[in-house]
């Protein structure tokens, strides 16, 4: 839960000028929050181990430098929200708008020299942020 809530005051804070207001903004995240835990696999959100923030950026970033990537990702995602957005073109137009926030926060570095992550790899980062609120009940 913690790590949900620091993930979304920094993503409203990187995208404050998207939503009319930071209520708002928080509302639309904690949605895909819930939206992730729903598809992440199970056995994922039980033996969770919390991503590092650099791990989190290197990711993040080497799959914004990748036009294909951006492509399949913003298809995906607007295929989880479309109930969230009047239509499709609105929601990439939207997505492709935080690609580019992203790109431009990323390090020029990570930027030229970006690998890959495969889908697995991106899956496992964003199950296991997503489910840190199982992990602390746990702890």
């Amino acid at each position: 839960e913690l790590v949900e809530k620091e993930a979304t005051a920094e993503i409203c804070k990187l995208l404050k000028s998207r939503f009319p207001s930071e209520e708002e903004c928080e509302k639309t995240i904690e949605g895909f929050w819930d939206e992730i835990k729903e598809i992440c696999p199970k056995a994922s959100l039980q033996r969770a181990k919390l991503p590092s923030p650099e791990e989190i950026e290197k990711l993040v970033c080497e799959a914004a430098s990748s036009e294909l990537v951006e492509k399949e990702a913003t298809a995906e995602i607007c295929k989880l929200l479309k109930s969230r957005f009047p239509s499709e073109e609105e929601c990439e137009k939207t997505i492709e708008g935080f690609w580019d926030e992203i790109k431009e926060i990323c390090p020029k570095a990570s930027l030229q020299r970006a690998k890959l992550p495969s889908p697995e790899e991106i899956e496992k980062l964003v199950c296991e942020a997503a489910s840190s609120e199982l992990v602390e009940k746990e702890a």
